[in-house]
């Protein structure tokens, strides 16, 4: 299991609003406001144990909420971090035959800058990630620039990227499993988009990158990546979305001894079984702008 760092008291009760300092939004004038809700159905009459993980918005100079409320079936609910992602934890109650979920924040979100950085505090900067590769063709393509500064190599990446990916893998989507330019495969697995060839291509070039999942304005799944240059981390996004709004940076994540992906939806758990594999699961995501 992954590091969880217990950040509110469980309470017996349903209807609550939650504020953490840390989370708490603050007035700008460049900042937009958006209302985000989700929703859960489980429909398990025999299940003994339902637990949910609900990713929030990681709270960063950009992103900040506020208004949290919580609703649902539960026994109680408790505001976790695993690896310094927010999760919201809920230990449905048994006893209903159809179980829900409710959850709503308003969400403020202001420009992103680069966030200055030592480079003593870049030890272990990228999380372990099995769909990032430094081997064979990325290898090749990295070799080419070697003798370049880093903001030209990351210059160079993002330019032969835009002209050689197709032009589906700009977006994170689930149908895309295989990345490939006008000659080789690039990069072959799941949810791979054109960030996370950017992120490769950067960590074999010894500059340090990583990815940050979220969602984009269309409450679409999204990546961005983030590489660390001139004592900064930079933002790029090679597919220009805007206002994108950041989770957290695990592509995988392991809890309670599930190996979840796409960790920036609703993950649970079924009696030790992961919920994502039962269709009658049923989430919605909405996300509009206020």
């Amino acid at each position: 299991m992954q590091r969880r760092d217990f950040l509110k008291n469980s309470l017996l009760a349903t209807g609550i609003i939650a504020s953490t300092p840390s989370l708490l939004a603050s007035s700008n004038k460049e900042e937009k406001q958006f209302l985000l809700s989700y929703e859960a159905e489980i429909p398990f009459k025999s299940a003994q144990d339902l637990k949910l993980y609900i990713p929030l918005p990681m709270p960063t100079h950009n992103q900040k909420i506020s208004n949290l409320i919580i609703n649902g079936d539960f026994q109680h609910y408790q505001i976790e971090k695993i690896q310094d992602a927010p999760f919201i934890f809920t230990q449905l109650d048994s006893k209903k035959n159809t179980k829900h979920f409710s959850m709503q924040l308003n969400l403020f979100l202001s420009p992103y800058k680069p966030v200055k950085t030592s480079k003593k505090f870049l030890q272990n900067h990228t999380l372990e990630n099995r769909y990032i590769r430094t081997d064979g063709a990325i290898a090749e393509i990295a070799n080419k620039v070697k003798f370049l500064d880093d903001q030209k190599k990351v210059a160079y990446f993002s330019d032969f990227i835009k002209k050689e990916v197709q032009p589906e893998a700009l977006q994170l989507k689930a149908q895309i499993s295989r990345i490939s330019d006008s000659k080789q495969t690039l990069l072959v697995g799941e949810n791979l988009n054109a960030n996370s060839v950017l992120v490769a291509l950067c960590n074999a070039s010894n500059i340090p990158a990583k990815e940050i999942f979220g969602l984009d304005l269309t409450s679409c799944p999204h990546n961005q990546a983030e590489v660390y240059i001139n004592n900064s981390w930079h933002r790029i996004d090679l597919a220009n979305r805007d206002n994108f709004i950041a989770f957290n940076r695990l592509r995988d994540v392991r809890i309670d001894g599930i190996l979840q992906s796409s960790a920036h939806t609703i993950l649970g758990s079924i009696d030790g079984n992961n919920l994502q594999y039962y269709k009658s699961f049923k989430t919605q995501l909405k996300m509009i702008q206020v």
